[in-house]
């Protein structure tokens, strides 16, 4: 935990492509801290939630896959 605690993120320039943060709803980090992930993109950006703790992508495979499977298809649209 500390290590997370400590780290500060070095200001980059926001990307031309969609983001898509995943984050389980029982984790460390909250849904106010992952829509900071907004910032690093000028193209569409989308936030899941997900029931579950640091795992809960182990539950979640199949929709997990869609969303991503999405996400690369607006790369190539």
């Amino acid at each position: 935990l500390g290590a997370v605690m400590q780290y500060r993120p070095i200001e980059l320039a926001a990307l031309e492509i969609p983001v898509t943060a995943l984050y389980g709803a029982n984790d460390i980090v909250e849904g106010a801290d992952m829509e900071k992930w907004r910032r690093l993109t000028t193209a569409a950006f989308c936030c899941h939630r997900f029931d579950g703790g640091h795992f809960y992508l182990f539950q979640r495979a199949p929709v997990l896959s869609d969303i991503i499977l999405s996400g690369l298809v607006m790369l190539n649209a």
